[in-house]
């Protein structure tokens, strides 16, 4: 759970995606190489007409919601250094 603004403040406008299930991700490669990619999923009216978040307004929330995170590994550590990153931009 994070807020789509906290994110933003922190790592800049999501990249795009595939413009129907994701409105927008962010895309992490750790140290070892391993890589992370966060996103919303069937959030917006993107995937549902009858959704009442456009995908601007999804972006815009400063309020937590839950995303995603695609890997082929454990995302454990990632977690921690993602909550370490917003935490540390609050400051």
């Amino acid at each position: 759970m994070v807020a789509p603004q906290a994110l933003v403040a922190a790592f800049g406008e999501p990249g795009e995606s595939d413009g129907y299930k994701v409105s927008g991700e962010y895309v992490f490669q750790s140290d070892k190489g391993e890589v992370f990619t966060l996103y919303d999923w069937k959030m917006t009216t993107l995937y549902d007409g009858e959704n009442t978040l456009r995908p601007s307004d999804l972006w815009d929330l400063e309020s937590p919601i839950q995303f995603n995170i695609g890997g082929n590994t454990s995302a454990t550590a990632f977690k921690a250094w993602l909550q370490f990153q917003l935490a540390k931009k609050k400051r």
